[in-house]
């Protein structure tokens, strides 16, 4: 676990290559590469001979991607650009940004479709709890059972949340 403010070396790719490469090659000491190179562990020298036989020895195993964004989405990270090195490098970009454009849009009209039809999975909901409370009232007028008045107000909000009624205002004529 790093201390704080400590600091971290950083070797070079073409260094670590140079290091990795004589330990291979020649059998070279982890101990005496470190001294030689000046890198401040042997674990980091085992760590580099790992990394670079995983990679099938490929020499670009170094390379250092942190930070970097990769893919087309890469581009559109950040401000929007204004300069461009050529012509068909803005055309791309343009592309890029209306292609992304339209994504967002599709994924808004997705997330407007399932939120209408939750209403409506909701609003069918009610209706049944609706229905039920009701034929419930009937039921406790027979048995002459008393049906509570905030049951079925807080049903009938949920009809006016999912737009099936409306709310209309009571006024009283006198004429």
């Amino acid at each position: 676990m790093a201390n704080i403010g400590q600091k971290f070396n950083r070797y070079s790719q073409e260094t670590k290559l140079a290091v990795v490469k004589e330990f291979i090659e020649k059998g070279t000491s982890p101990i005496e590469l470190a001294y030689r190179y000046g890198v401040k562990s042997q674990e980091s020298i085992m760590q580099w001979v790992k990394k670079y036989k995983e990679s099938n020895y490929d020499p670009e195993a170094f390379v250092d991607h942190r930070g970097l964004a990769t893919g087309d989405s890469a581009v559109l990270k950040g401000r929007p650009r204004k300069k461009f090195s050529s012509e068909e490098e803005k055309l791309k970009y343009e592309a890029l940004v209306k292609e992304h454009k339209k994504e967002k849009a599709a994924e808004k009209r997705r997330i407007a479709a399932d939120k209408k039809r939750r209403e409506k999975i909701r609003a069918a909901k009610a209706l049944k709890k609706a229905s039920w409370v009701i034929s419930s009232a009937n039921v406790s007028s027979l048995h002459k059972e008393r049906t509570y008045r905030k049951t079925i107000s807080k049903y009938l909000s949920y009809f006016e949340n999912s737009f099936m009624f409306y709310k209309a205002k009571r006024y009283d004529l006198v004429g």
